[in-house]
């Protein structure tokens, strides 16, 4: 469990991107740069769009990674707008939930220690799997602001693999 943290942790520092001004030749260099995936440059471009968009509304968006940002870009169908709207959404969710950006083991030890779900290694494609068992999850005697920090730990703790 430790182990994950760390990972998360690495992935985090990983992550962390420089900012950008948005000028168009600035874009263009970042999409030719980004590789990655099944994305065309014109995707790339959408990204650096949606990064310069919402980063002058909010400066905590140039810690979230070009993959999460292409992942909110391509849930609204490529509507940078809208995008954008749902990524200013969530990072304001963010800092208010895992207000030190990264969730702590510590802060979750006691939904831990109910091994209600743990990391199973990875498919053959190389994604983390969790197992989960719902059996152990009662609903009647949680704390839902623990059980929710819990779901952050567990998410962070994949992304982070």
């Amino acid at each position: 469990r430790d182990r994950d943290y760390s990972a998360l942790h690495k992935y985090s520092q990983s992550q962390s991107t420089s900012k950008k001004d948005g000028s168009v030749e600035e874009r263009r260099s970042m999409a030719s740069s980004m590789g990655g995936g099944n994305a065309g440059e014109g995707e790339w471009l959408k990204v650096a769009e949606l990064r310069a968009m919402a980063e002058a509304q909010d400066p905590h968006v140039k810690e979230v990674d070009n993959l999460t940002l292409r992942r909110f870009l391509r849930a609204r169908g490529h509507a940078v707008g809208k995008a954008s709207a749902m990524l200013l959404k969530f990072v304001a969710w963010r800092r208010e939930a895992v207000p030190g950006g990264v969730m702590l083991a510590e802060l979750v030890r006691t939904e831990l220690s109910h091994e209600m779900a743990y990391m199973a290694g990875a498919d053959r494609a190389g994604r983390p799997v969790m197992l989960a068992f719902p059996a152990k999850h009662f609903s009647a005697t949680r704390d839902m602001a623990g059980f929710k920090r819990y779901v952050v730990y567990l998410f962070d703790a994949m992304c982070a693999r």
